[in-house]
């Protein structure tokens, strides 16, 4: 009634087949963290854990050394956190070296189109970007690498970050993901873990 008449369907095995597909060209690669915390974590006490993350310099140069890593290797990469002042701190430790593009919830409507204008014309070697904003839409095309840098937990939330990578690409080359696993502290590496289940069922 809503939306009219069905106009095509897909059978399971199509589905199963286009997964299989994708999933054989993409690579998880996981490097733990030294971040570690003098006390317990948990949801009440997690704005504290995410302002101590975000700032710990040991962390985001490891980062930014795995990007660095791949961009030297002619990797497009997009790099995907949940604040925009994370981005904007990682941005600081490439754009020195490396032409990056920031998007970030707070650009402006014209300078959210100029920034995009700039990555679909191919002028960019990293995006970063927070993941409420690529949640509104964006596709990029031609990217070969994505950093997850912020922990979460939701499969939802992967699913659509690891669509950013395989959607609408056309070089059908390997893909990598990289994720970071907080191994030192308990109730990051459980958020890593439920990320990890989807890994190992997925890919």
């Amino acid at each position: 009634m809503y939306i009219g008449n069905i106009l095509h369907t897909i059978s399971r095995e199509d589905l199963n087949t286009s997964a299989a597909t994708t999933e054989s060209q993409l690579n998880v690669i996981v490097n733990e963290t030294a971040l570690d915390l003098p006390f317990k974590t948990g949801m009440a006490n997690f704005q504290t854990v995410s302002r101590i993350l975000i700032h710990d310099s040991n962390r985001n140069n490891q980062i930014a050394q795995d990007i660095a890593s791949e961009v030297n290797k002619g990797q497009k990469c997009l790099v995907l956190t949940e604040r925009k002042e994370h981005a904007e701190i990682l941005n600081l430790y490439l754009n020195c070296q490396f032409e990056t593009v920031v998007l970030t919830g707070d650009l402006t409507d014209k300078q959210k189109r100029e920034k995009i204008q700039q990555v679909e014309s191919g002028n960019f070697q990293i995006i970063i970007a927070t993941g409420q904003l690529l949640g509104e839409g964006t596709d990029f095309k031609n990217l070969d690498c994505l950093f997850l840098v912020y922990p979460f937990s939701f499969h939802g939330k992967l699913i659509q970050y690891i669509g950013r990578l395989t959607r609408g690409h056309e070089n059908k080359s390997p893909k990598n993901i990289y994720d970071y696993r907080d191994t030192k502290i308990t109730y990051l590496d459980r958020l890593f873990k439920k990320r990890e289940s989807y890994y190992k069922k997925n890919i």
